[in-house]
């Protein structure tokens, strides 16, 4: 036995598929808190000076999934600031002041997707 299950005006009623059942979720600032929390695990291991660039992953990838980023005005200054040490770069001439630069940039870097990552999460 057939049953219309039209809406009305004609249209079709399609019925929605069930959702995909998910885990546990991690709480919505959960690298900021093993970031700053883990701070004297981090420095314990030797990790401090490169664990602001490796979270700066995944709260770079949080942001692209999450779009629209928001900016403070007053960014444009920063960006100037990155751009002029990206310029300053071109003067590394050795392989020891390449790496010590990249290092140092990998930091600001971080830094700036650190600073996107907690000023678009919701509070």
């Amino acid at each position: 036995m057939l049953v219309d299950q039209s809406l009305p005006g004609g249209l079709p009623y399609l019925p929605t598929p069930p959702t995909a059942r998910r885990g546990p979720r991690l709480p919505a600032g959960w690298a900021l808190y093993l970031l700053f929390g883990g701070l004297a695990v981090w420095w314990f291991l030797g990790l401090s000076g490169v664990v602001q660039a490796a979270f700066a992953v995944p709260m770079l990838l949080t942001l692209v999934v999450r779009g629209q980023v928001q900016m403070p005005r007053i960014f444009l200054a920063w960006l100037v600031f990155l751009g002029w040490m990206f310029a300053s770069g071109t003067q590394a001439t050795d392989f020891n002041s390449i790496v010590s630069f990249a290092w140092r940039a990998s930091i600001y870097v971080g830094s700036t997707i650190i600073f996107f990552y907690v000023f678009n999460t919701s509070r």
